[in-house]
């Protein structure tokens, strides 16, 4: 979770839009969550293969809006 914030705070400052998505791990009997980067639909900070083990909510969590000069 804090590389993927961080991550995503940098991108916005260089005004790269970037969603930050979480998901939550499925058919195992206890609950793990997972964050990671996507931007155009890519994941940036990971394999394609990790974030498949994870349900992602269906809500996008926006990057944060480039910082005004």
């Amino acid at each position: 979770m804090e590389e993927s914030l961080v991550l995503l705070h940098l991108l916005g400052m260089q005004g790269i839009e970037a969603q930050l998505r979480i998901g939550v791990r499925k058919n195992i009997p206890k609950f793990e969550a997972h964050a990671w980067v996507e931007c155009g639909g890519v994941v940036l900070n990971e394999s394609e293969s990790l974030h498949d083990h994870y349900a992602p909510f269906e809500a996008e969590f926006s990057s944060m809006p480039p910082a005004q000069s």
